[in-house]
């Protein structure tokens, strides 16, 4: 519900947060990166609570 910008470091810091949890796991940082892409790759309708819950997501992809 903030501006675009706004949006787009929320969801960078989100995906920082996940990458640094996999870290103390064991994973090693040279071999994950992050992106955020705010409010331009929405799954589902931001106008519904539901909507933009679904929205605030991680999406992890495991490379070899």
């Amino acid at each position: 519900t903030g501006s675009d910008a706004v949006n787009q470091q929320l969801g960078l810091k989100r995906a920082e947060a996940v990458r640094l949890y996999l870290a103390r796991a064991g994973l090693p940082l040279a071999r994950m990166s992050t992106i955020s892409y705010g409010e331009s790759a929405p799954l589902a309708d931001n106008s519904t609570r539901e909507g933009r819950s679904t929205n605030r997501r991680v999406q992890v992809i495991v490379m070899r």
